[in-house]
């Protein structure tokens, strides 16, 4: 099935969902921001809300990574005491505004807690899936009328944690090379991963080491979360090899063996198998800490689905659009992939 996801930012929507308590302002206070954008990565996000409010962007808080190619609701977190005033706040949503991307945020109240990884429940999205084939409507139909469905889909890490829309898929290479200290083998696959400027380049050039001792504790733990992803992903494709009736899908250069069938995880879901693998982080004090982690091999979720319409952008296909919440750190794009291959092969 020859389906088109993020055909356009809008097509995909996400809105985090946190707990966050409120109180009074105080000097030990976090200010609460709603931080909405699109067309730029949460890291860009940050470097810009950090260097147009003087700041340090270890200063501000937020609770993961949203995508580029989207538009995305999450919160973020700025001491009390660093905490721009509203002209100023107005500036930088007048300046990070144009017709393909943009940031904008607003102040919420204040809390005593900071956001940080891993404060997020999760989030809701809706999302449009595009370029199918009209007799997808026809197999909706034989699902007796029901709008929602359990899906059942392998917690694979999505092609989002190895690079950017339209680049290559490399960021796990990064993590590997920094862990087996080839600096500049490291500096060498970013420049192809990401956008740095020439400044940058010619100046960390000829020292790549001293460049990612530069880098918020949290960008660089991404290389090595993402080394770490690619670890898990292979033992999950050997898992799913291994239970059988599976479909091969490949996105851009990234391997996932998808279920047929839904009945393909009975026993696995109910005993919640999870796969340990080897993690590595920076900490706050900058230090490299060796850790194992642990992840369910799958998971399910309650998908709203929509009804089918006609797909403006590709000529004779039909567009999908579906609702869910999501757990923090599982794929929603991943979600949408299973449920396609489940349609295609009559297996839900």
């Amino acid at each position: 099935m020859d389906y088109v996801l993020k055909h356009k930012n809008t097509d995909f929507l996400v809105d985090e969902v946190i707990s966050i308590q409120y109180c009074k302002i105080c000097n030990e206070a976090y200010g609460i921001f709603r931080l909405i954008k699109s067309g730029v990565t949460s890291f860009e996000a940050v470097d810009r809300l950090a260097r147009f409010f003087n700041m340090p962007t270890k200063a501000i808080g937020y609770a993961g990574l949203k995508d580029e190619d989207a538009v995305t609701n999450q919160h973020i977190s700025i001491p009390v005491a660093m905490m721009p005033n509203s002209s100023t706040i107005n500036r930088f949503n007048d300046e990070n505004e144009n017709k393909d991307s943009y940031i904008n945020i607003l102040h919420l109240g204040y809390s005593m807690k900071n956001i940080k990884i891993g404060s997020a429940t999760g989030n809701s999205l809706t999302i449009v899936a595009r370029n199918l084939e009209y007799n997808l409507s026809q197999i909706l139909k034989s699902l007796g009328g029901k709008n929602k469905v359990r899906v059942c889909f392998p917690n694979f890490y999505d092609t989002q944690r190895f690079g950017l829309p339209n680049g290559p898929k490399m960021t796990h290479l990064v993590g590997k090379y920094l862990l087996d200290r080839a600096y500049e083998k490291a500096f060498s696959t970013l420049k192809e991963v990401e956008s740095l400027d020439n400044s940058m380049i010619n100046k960390f050039i000829s020292n790549p080491k001293f460049f990612f001792s530069t880098l918020d504790e949290r960008k660089l733990s991404f290389y090595f979360n993402s080394y770490a992803s690619s670890v898990f992903n292979e033992q999950l494709n050997r898992l799913m090899d291994k239970i059988g009736d599976v479909s091969l899908h490949t996105v851009s250069g990234i391997n996932y063996n998808l279920a047929k069938k839904i009945t393909t995880f009975d026993g696995i879901e109910s005993s919640s198998k999870a796969l340990e693998y080897n993690s590595d982080s920076i900490n706050s004090e900058g230090v490299l800490v060796h850790s194992m982690s642990s992840r369910p091999a799958v998971l399910q979720c309650y998908i709203n689905i929509g009804n089918c319409m006609e797909d403006e952008y590709h000529d004779n296909k039909i567009a999908l659009p579906v609702s869910f919440f999501m757990p923090a750190g599982a794929y929603a794009t991943m979600v949408v992939r299973q449920l396609l291959c489940y349609i295609e092969h009559n297996g839900l």
